[in-house]
């Protein structure tokens, strides 16, 4: 299976059938970071204004920035798989179920830890250098989406199977997502008002659509090896 640039004209459909619902979710996506982070750096800001750039070894912004990221794994990362898998099932209409199933005891944990992980490793290997964290980052493209897709897998067995599904793609991932560069350039354009009505929304159903393709190649492949 090569990857099909057609699942970005399915991708357009879906978002103009689910154009309201899709951009709530981006809001809602968006909603907790730009509280957390904008508050973090106002307060770095007033505190360099006033102390120079010492303020950045301070006690309190030290600890308001451990605080942030840990909001940011405790909540925005599980709130991001919760938002993943509306915009997988928008058809069904229960997005509020879905944001809350992320966060309740079933699956909260392991949606901690398996965004953690993913985050982790893709900055280890960062450090060996640009490239290997690169392709770390595209071996574990479909994290967040297998998470939802197979819930009785493990932290280590999701992360396995994005590898599976990214063995030979990581290329055509890269070209996928260079394809979406004008939209990019045109969020940065209009201030993020594009991205946020039209760009951002558009991508992540282009991946949901993507990870179908993925899904259906996988168990295709599963089926050929019991016949």
């Amino acid at each position: 299976m090569r990857i099909d640039f057609n699942v970005k004209k399915q991708a357009k459909s879906v978002l103009m059938n689910h154009y309201g619902i899709c951009i709530w979710l981006e809001l809602i996506d968006r909603a907790i970071g730009w509280i957390v982070f904008g508050y973090y750096f106002y307060n770095v800001r007033t505190e360099i204004m006033l102390y120079g750039k010492k303020a950045l070894l301070q006690s309190d912004v030290l600890l308001f920035l451990h605080i942030s990221i840990l909001i940011g794994y405790l909540i925005v990362r599980p709130l991001q798989v919760g938002v993943i898998d509306c915009l997988m099932h928008l058809e069904e209409n229960d997005w509020s179920k879905r944001i809350a199933k992320a966060f309740d005891r079933t699956h909260y944990w392991r949606n901690v830890k398996t965004m953690f992980m993913k985050e982790f490793l893709i900055a280890l290997y960062s450090l060996l250098f640009v490239v290997p964290g690169v392709v770390k980052n595209y071996q574990l493209y479909f994290v967040p989406f297998v998470l939802n897709e197979y819930e009785e897998l493990t932290t280590k067995e999701v992360l396995n199977r994005s590898k599976e599904f990214t063995t030979d793609y990581k290329l055509d991932l890269f070209m996928f997502e260079l394809s979406f560069i004008g939209w990019v350039l045109c969020g940065y354009l209009t201030h993020g008002v594009g991205d946020i009505l039209y760009a951002s929304p558009y991508y992540h159903l282009s991946v949901v659509e993507l990870f179908r393709r993925f899904v259906d190649s996988y168990q295709g492949k599963k089926e050929e090896s019991f016949v």
